[in-house]
């Protein structure tokens, strides 16, 4: 991880806004912030800090609130703006804390912003030319604690140590450092697999445990098929509940083959008993039976001799019937005639009623012959031939009556139609007047609407010179500072000439200093070429070096490059000044302005007209229109009037026409209808006594025909009279009853003949007595104890069976339960070890030992450092004690300080805590060191490219602060940048590159950049 660039404004003490690039910064490496205490150096690592991860760097009596700087203005949004780059590429975040705008009453919430930034555009400078990744604060810092790889807390102990801060790592407990560095360097892989194990493992357990209860379970139903009690059920509970392995079973599966082996004997002695209780059942069931059938033949024997009697009895009343039933056969012969001849009698009495009461003359039904029938049918012809005329009659009048109101109506129209007409005349002839009108208007306004164009060039043409005014403005303005700025880069590239000349003059006064530093014992000096070397030149005359004067040249090189491209711009800027004034010769700005404002105002007049020319247009078109529509109107009116006078003629003439028809037809009646309707009513009365008349001569036919054939019938049946027919003739339900009881009669008693003659009746002489209750009760005791018997049997070989089938349900689940529990040991084991369980001796789980062994390797790293600094006096060494007074968990992280020059021996061992401040300062610094170099060599990891350290150099004697610095330059070689922050004054001596914070008379504080 690398910062590149930091924008704050209006952040902490510092009310106006400052960037710090870091890339030119941290060039060399190696950069100082520095300032008095309170001036805010700490505020710029809070912002780096706060930009990131919303929050500040500082302890726990830091917070955020004092992000928004009190001198900074109410008007005035505060904001950090973070550029840096991880693995994932090149980020920038950007960050408002909360404040409350002048004027407002509710506070404006903080807000965050992340941004994706190419390369490119990062040397160029062009920080807006990015992607928007968040919006929103939760998911910027979400997202940029994804990127980074570090949470804010790990941040502060790995990249940014602030105060307070810098010796957590050192002192951190071993539960804290291995989740660290298990972030650090991203073994969520083996985190991973020890879970998986685990999660495996239990698995495979959870299986056996329930492959062990399901044979558990099986036992138990084992013991309910056997239906055990006491202490029998009791001893194979004990047994099976002891088994905690299938090898531990044996003893189970034997209790339970002995217990399904006596239910199998027990079902077969069952089985014996049932079948000799079910012979005796049978034999007294065969003696019970016989007894109930004897006593069954001797009560039907009695019935049927007491049956005998009866109908012997009964017999003189079935032959009387059977005689009755012989004389109604002969009057069911003649039955139809007698119907038909009352029925015909009946109909002509009905007839005569009727003529009776229809005919209004005084004559007798008796009197009506064929005669009377033949003129009553001419005088109903002669009636109906009046009813067609007067119904014809009926239909013109209706239609009289349609034609009047059609006539009336016609009218109506008719006065319509010459409104219409004179509406048409009048509008027609007033049109023409406003059409002219109107075309007179339109040609005044499409002349003044000619001019738009030839104004709307001159306008543009003078807009034109008036913007070229302003671009002569900015030419001169651009020149002038183009001026200034060649004049600034060649004193910049005057003094690097004077800087390299210098540095070079330095570097061949020192040049006898840097050989002596280069000479040894023995060896030939480049110069002189002795091998002794008495008084070499001290260090301390080295005033330049080799790099220091190429640094110089590259400066100069940097100056001369800077001051071309300032006097190029400044050449153009002079280009377009004259270009401008070219193109405005002749011209002031006072004439342009006047032209422009006339022009522009004729150019509105006309496009009024222009405007207005088209709202005539289209007001004389809707005109003409009109007056089309207008003569149109007043020909389809006259039209219209012309068609209602020809329809009221017509409608005068059918009327006539109609009357001449209607008038002589009336005889006295009002209306044709009701003429009608009265001659109807009589033709239907006359209609109905024609019918009664031809009703009354037919009835009188039909009874005639009857008469005779009854009379013939009779006398064929034997019969004097109809009364001796009706008299024999029996009703149906009667004459069905009486032959149903002479053939009941009769059958029953053939059929109590033939019962007494059956072999096993004839047989009976009535003095028999069957045992009848007492054999059936002796049956229904051995049924019974049958009975008990089979349910006996049946239960034992229920329970006999179910058992043989539940031992093998309990064997299959116990192979079932080995298999499995064969299976999982592998498993088991695995995550046993990888989770430090019970199997494991280390007793580390497998990411704590894989983290362990980058631990390792962080001490050693952190050794080579340590040695240079406190001169081989203190070495880390890691351990696998738990620190003193902790309660966490062994995992070997934990810290141990040794101290050569602690004892005799030289090898005491020291707690991190009870090194003074300025050895636990580069103690610490050395610890951080080798983590981030580490992280660097580790494939995978992060990338710890920036470190800001600040605290502890205070504390540093000036020997140790000289090895401290010395290790911090050599980080430079390896690309590294490390910043300090420090108000040490020595520290300015040694940093070349530096941020100073200078405090200001209100309070607030501002920033100098130099590098």
């Amino acid at each position: 991880m690398r910062l590149r660039r930091l924008t704050v404004s209006g952040i902490g003490p510092f009310a106006d806004t400052f960037s710090i690039d870091f890339d030119a910064l941290t060039a060399g490496g190696l950069f100082l912030l520095e300032g008095p205490t309170g001036s805010g150096k700490s505020t710029i690592i809070d912002a780096v800090v706060w930009a990131l991860y919303g929050g500040v760097a500082g302890g726990r009596d830091s917070t955020d609130a004092r992000m928004r700087s009190t001198h900074a203005s109410p008007s005035r949004e505060s904001f950090v703006d973070l550029v840096f780059s991880v693995e994932a590429g090149t980020f920038r975040v950007r960050r408002t804390p909360q404040w409350t705008k002048a004027g407002n009453k509710n506070p404006t919430n903080a807000s965050a912003k992340l941004w994706r930034l190419s390369e490119s555009a990062v040397e160029a400078q062009q920080f807006d030319a990015c992607e928007i990744l968040e919006a929103k604060p939760a998911g910027t810092g979400a997202e940029i604690a994804r990127l980074v790889g570090l949470s804010r807390e790990q941040f502060l102990q790995t990249i940014v140590l602030p105060q307070g801060k810098f010796a957590d790592f050192l002192t951190l407990d071993s539960t804290k450092r291995t989740a660290l560095l298990e972030q650090v360097f991203d073994t969520s892989a083996y985190r991973r697999v020890a879970e998986l194990l685990k999660e495996r493992a239990a698995a495979a357990q959870s299986k056996v445990d329930s492959a062990r209860g399901e044979w558990a379970s099986s036992v138990e139903g084992l013991a309910t098929a056997l239906r055990l009690e006491g202490e029998a059920k009791a001893e194979l509970a004990e047994a099976a509940d002891a088994a905690g392995d299938p090898a531990d079973a044996v003893r189970t599966t034997a209790l339970a083959a002995a217990a399904v082996l006596r239910a199998e004997e027990e079902s077969e002695s069952a089985e014996e008993e049932s079948a000799l209780a079910a012979k005796r059942a049978r034999e007294r069931a065969v003696a019970a039976q016989e007894a109930a059938d004897l006593a069954s033949r001797l009560q039907k024997r009695s019935r049927l001799l007491a049956c005998r009697d009866r109908l012997r009895a009964e017999e003189p009343e079935i032959d009387k019937l059977d005689e009755s039933l012989a004389a109604h056969a002969l009057a069911a012969g003649v039955a139809s005639f007698l119907a038909a001849f009352d029925r015909a009698k009946a109909e002509l009495g009905q007839a005569e009623r009727r003529f009776a009461l229809l005919d209004a003359s005084d004559r007798s039904p008796h009197d009506v012959d064929a005669a009377t029938l033949e003129s009553q049918t001419a005088l109903l012809e002669t009636m109906t031939s009046l009813t067609g005329r007067l119904t014809e009659l009926a239909a013109v009048e209706k239609e009289l009556a349609a034609s009047r109101r059609e006539r009336t109506a016609a009218r109506e129209v008719l006065r319509r139609a010459q409104e219409k007409v004179a509406a048409a005349r009048a509008q027609a002839s007033a049109l023409p007047q406003a059409i002219l009108r109107v075309e007179e208007r339109l040609a005044a306004e499409e002349a003044e609407a000619s001019r738009v164009e030839s104004m709307e060039l001159e306008a543009a043409s003078l807009a034109k010179a008036a913007a070229r005014f302003a671009d002569l403005d900015r030419a001169r303005s651009a020149s002038k500072e183009a001026n200034a700025a060649v004049a600034k880069a060649a004193a910049a590239f005057e003094e690097a000439r004077l800087l390299r000349d210098e540095q070079t003059l330095a570097w061949t006064a020192s040049m006898s200093a840097i050989i002596a530093g280069g000479l040894s014992e023995g060896e030939a000096c480049p110069v002189c070429g002795s091998t002794e070397h008495p008084a070499p030149a001290p260090p301390s005359n080295v005033k330049a070096t080799r790099e220091d004067v190429e640094d110089a040249e590259k400066g100069a090189a940097a100056a001369r490059g800077l001051l071309a491209e300032t006097e190029k711009h400044a050449v153009r800027a002079q280009a377009e000044v004259a270009s401008a004034e070219a193109d405005l010769k002749g011209l002031t700005r006072e004439s342009v302005a006047s032209a422009l404002e006339r022009t522009r105002s004729e150019l509105a007049s006309a496009r009024r007209a222009q405007r207005k020319a088209a709202a005539s247009q289209v007001e004389l078109r809707d005109l003409r229109e009109r007056s089309e529509a207008a003569g149109s109107s007043l020909s389809a009116a006259q039209s219209e009037q012309a068609a209602a006078e020809a329809r009221i003629a017509g409608l005068d003439a059918a009327v006539e026409r109609a009357q001449a028809r209607i008038v002589p037809e009336l005889a006295g009646y009002e209306t044709i209808s009701e003429r009608l309707k009265a001659h109807v009513e009589r033709a239907n009365a006359q209609r109905r006594l024609v019918e009664a008349v031809r009703e009354l001569l037919g009835a009188r036919g039909q009874l005639d025909a009857r008469e005779g054939e009854l009379s013939a019938a009779l006398s064929e049946a034997g019969f004097a009279d109809a009364t001796a027919a009706r008299e024999a003739f029996m009703p149906r339900e009667a004459a069905e009853a009486a032959r149903t009881r002479v053939a009941e009669h009769r059958q029953a008693s053939h059929d109590v003949a033939r019962d007494l003659a059956a072999p096993e009746i004839a047989e009976l002489t009535g003095d028999e007595a069957p045992d009848v209750e007492g054999t059936a009760r002796l049956a229904e005791e051995a049924a019974e104890t049958s009975r008990a018997a089979q349910r006996r049997a049946a239960v034992a070989n229920e329970r006999s069976l179910g058992a043989r089938a539940q031992l093998g349900v309990v064997s299959e689940r116990e192979e079932a339960w080995a298999r499995l529990q064969s299976s999982a040991g592998p498993v088991l084991r695995l995550a046993n070890l990888a989770n430090a369980g019970s199997d494991s001796i280390t007793k580390i789980p497998l990411a704590t030992f894989v983290v362990r062994h980058r631990f390792e390797q962080i001490l050693d790293r952190a050794n080579e450092r340590l040695a240079d600094i406190s001169l081989g006096r203190y070495q880390l060494a890691r351990s696998d004690e738990k620190e003193r007074g902790s309660r966490e968990i062994k995992t070997g992280l934990s810290v141990t300080v040794i101290d050569r020059d602690g004892e005799a021996d030289g090898a005491a061992k020291r707690s991190p805590r009870s090194l003074s401040g300025g050895e636990t300062f580069y103690v610490s610094l050395a610890l951080a060191l080798a983590l981030a170099d580490v992280v660097r060599a580790e494939n995978g990891g992060i990338a710890l490219e920036t470190l800001l350290i600040d605290e502890g150099f205070g504390s540093l004697d000036e020997d140790t602060l000289g090895l401290v610095m010395s290790t911090l330059t050599g980080l430079a070689r390896d690309g590294r940048a490390v910043g300090l922050v420090s108000h040490v004054a020595e520290m300015k001596k040694m940093i070349a590159e530096r941020v100073t914070v200078r405090p200001l008379g209100d309070g607030s504080s501002r920033v100098e950049i130099r590098c």
